[in-house]
C-alpha cells in the first residue's frame, strides 16, 4: 500500500522494530537536522542511505480502509465475476454436449461406412416395372432390365412356409427355362406328410409335418442382434427344430405362446 505521508503526523508513526528491541528508539532529541547531521558526521562513522523503505503500522483509518475495499470485492467484484464465470462454464457445457453428440453422430457414421465397406456391396432398385422373380427349383430368381440386358439381379431360397406352395408351378418355370436353352441345377424337394405351417406373428412362423409316426416341428424366428464391429442392430434368422409324439404338439394344442411373447426357450425335444 502505498503511503500517503500528507496524512500521518509524526505522533501517528510507529515503525515495525524487533519486540525485544535495546536499541534506542529517539536520538539526538530537541536537535534540527542540520546540527544532527553535522553530529553524526564528525562522531559516527555513517553514510546517507537514499531511497530506503522502513514498515510502520497503519492508522485504524487506513485499516478501515483496506477492510471498506476488501468488502466491495468480497459483496461485488468477486460475485460479478463468479457469475460471468458460471454463465460461460453453462455455455461451454452445453457447446461440450454439442460436439459430443455430433462426435457420437459421427462416430456412428463411421462405422456404418467401415460396414459398408468390409460388405462390399451397394444396393441396386431396378426401375419399376423391368424386375421380376421367378421360382424354379426351390429358389426365387429375380431378374431385371438393367439398360441393355434382362439379367439375373439376386437368389433367394424360397421359404420353407412357401415352398410347397410354389411346388407345381416350380416344375412348369425349370421345364421353360430348359425349352428356352438355359440349363437349371436341380435341387432335391422332399415331400413331407401332412405337411402344414403355423402362423406365430410376423417373420415368425413353425413348419410341422409328420415323419415315422412322429410330428416334426421346424421353428423359424427372426432376431435382433447387436453387430459389435460397428455398433449397429442386425436382423438374425433364427431356427429351432423339434420333435413330438403325435398330438403334443404345444405349436397346435395352445401350449405356446408367439416368439415375442415367450418368457423362456420353445419347449422342443432335441433332435436325434
Amino acid at each position: 500500500m502505498e503511503e500517503k505521508s500528507e496524512t500521518i503526523t509524526e505522533e501517528q508513526l510507529q515503525f515495525v522494530l524487533p519486540e525485544d528491541n535495546r536499541f534506542p528508539v529517539v536520538i539526538f532529541e530537541g536537535l534540527p537536522p542540520l546540527e544532527i547531521k553535522d553530529k553524526i558526521s564528525v562522531d559516527f562513522i555513517a553514510m546517507q542511505e537514499r531511497g530506503m523503505k522502513a514498515e510502520r503500522y497503519m492508522t485504524e483509518e487506513e485499516i478501515n480502509g483496506v477492510r471498506a475495499e476488501y468488502g466491495d470485492l468480497a459483496e461485488s467484484r468477486i460475485p460479478e465475476l463468479r457469475s460471468e464465470l458460471d454463465k460461460i462454464t453453462a455455455e461451454y457445457k452445453v457447446r461440450k454436449e454439442n460436439l459430443v453428440d455430433r462426435i457420437a453422430a459421427l462416430d456412428t457414421q463411421f462405422k456404418d461406412l467401415v460396414h459398408v465397406a468390409k460388405q462390399g456391396t451397394a444396393e441396386y432398385e431396378p426401375e419399376p416395372g423391368n424386375a421380376f422373380k421367378i421360382p424354379v427349383s426351390g429358389h426365387y430368381l429375380y431378374y431385371a432390365w438393367t439398360g441393355t440386358k434382362f439379367q439375373l439381379i439376386e437368389v433367394k431360397p424360397i421359404p420353407d412356409g412357401q415352398r410347397y406352395d410354389l411346388f407345381n408351378t416350380g416344375d412348369k418355370n425349370k421345364e421353360s427355362f430348359e425349352a428356352a436353352g438355359y440349363s437349371i441345377p436341380d435341387f432335391p424337394i422332399e415331400n413331407r406328410e401332412r405337411y402344414r405351417v403355423v402362423e406365430l406373428g410376423k417373420d415368425d412362423y413353425v413348419e410341422i409335418w409328420e415323419e415315422n409316426g412322429r410330428e416334426r416341428a421346424s421353428h423359424h424366428w427372426i432376431e435382433d442382434s447387436l453387430d459389435e464391429d460397428t455398433g449397429t442392430v442386425v436382423s438374425v434368422d433364427r431356427h429351432e427344430t423339434g420333435e413330438f409324439e403325435p398330438g403334443e404338439n404345444p405349436y397346435e394344442n395352445g401350449k405356446i405362446e408367439t416368439q415375442e411373447g415367450a418368457a423362456g426357450k420353445i419347449p422342443c425335444e432335441p433332435e436325434g
